[in-house]
């Protein structure tokens, strides 16, 4: 038998785990957009982009900012790893001979698989990689969503909540890089990548899709509270043409970025409901990713890997 994660960290076999730690590192990252962007109105900056509040250029701003981004990229870090190393026990358990005992997975290990592969990892790589567009490495940010970018738009086996988090993603890439003086806050708001926030509409639309009954209007509700919308929610953009040099008269006028997300959410939960007791809408933080089949978080089973 391959070496078990779990022998030395049991806590590994329980999905409660990677939940409760998602969400501290999901919380920090939204208290890092809320304190940005008050501070950022503070100054008299109302409509700057939050994600480029801070000084790119020497990497400094509010200790209680830096903090909180640092440590949602340890976080982060540090489930990605975990969850990799249960895949990786997982992955080699399945290639070995069909005469090894103990090789098929139980019913809650099979559950816990298809939990880190279809919310977990997706999802925790997608909140690092908006810390890593806050830390100005576009690249590496880019390489490491494009996978899952690919797997969402073809509608692959992910859950409603990565498709959300890679919205969130391409609102955040969506924000032009800063550089001297204009990271210093000196300079005009620039225009935001249209692109990456056409695909921020087209990942929300599929997690709004994907979810249904009283949890898609929480999750619309939250969208629209969400600091990490809020570039797409203020947008006056509209998506500029394909063919500019031949424009076309009689087209009715374009909506903005603003008004296309918001008759999104309306078009998928047009009518408001009074918000239940301790639903994610009713607090001021992100929801922990839950299980890919859309079933309560209670009801996954808390002995998800056994002792094989």
């Amino acid at each position: 038998m391959p070496d078990r994660p779990i022998d030395k960290q049991p806590h590994l076999a329980e999905p409660n785990y990677y939940r409760l730690v998602y969400q501290v590192a999901a919380q920090r990252m939204h208290a890092y957009l809320t304190t940005v962007s008050d501070e950022s109105s503070e100054n008299g900056e109302r409509d700057a982009d939050p994600v480029h509040s801070i000084d790119r250029a020497t990497g400094a701003g509010t200790n209680e900012a830096s903090t909180l981004l640092k440590a949602a990229g340890i976080d982060a870090d540090r489930l990605i790893k975990d969850a990799n190393s249960m895949e990786a026990w997982f992955r080699k358990r399945a290639e070995q001979r069909w005469w090894v005992r103990g090789r098929r997975l139980r019913s809650g290990e099979r559950r816990l698989e298809k939990f880190l592969s279809a919310t977990v990892l997706p999802s925790t790589k997608l909140l690092k990689a908006g810390i890593m567009v806050v830390a100005g490495e576009r690249s590496e940010a880019e390489r490491l969503v494009q996978p899952i970018r690919d797997k969402v738009l073809q509608d692959a086996d992910l859950s409603y909540r990565t498709a959300y988090n890679l919205a969130c993603y391409e609102v955040a890439a969506a924000a032009p890089n800063k550089s001297g003086g204009e990271a210093r806050g000196i300079v005009e708001q620039q225009e935001l990548d249209t692109a990456h926030l056409d695909a921020a509409l087209k990942a929300l639309r599929e997690a709004l899709s994907g979810v249904h009954g009283r949890r898609r209007l929480d999750l619309a509700r939250w969208a629209q509270k969400d600091p990490a919308m809020k570039a797409l929610s203020q947008c006056s953009q509209t998506r500029k043409p394909t063919q500019p040099s031949q424009p076309v008269p009689s087209q009715p006028k374009k909506r903005t970025y603003a008004e296309r997300f918001s008759k999104l959410l309306s078009d998928y939960a047009p009518e408001p409901v009074a918000p239940r007791a301790n639903a994610m809408a009713g607090s001021n933080i992100p929801p922990p990713p839950e299980t890919s089949s859309g079933t309560p978080q209670a009801e996954e089973g808390s002995q998800a890997a056994g002792a094989n």
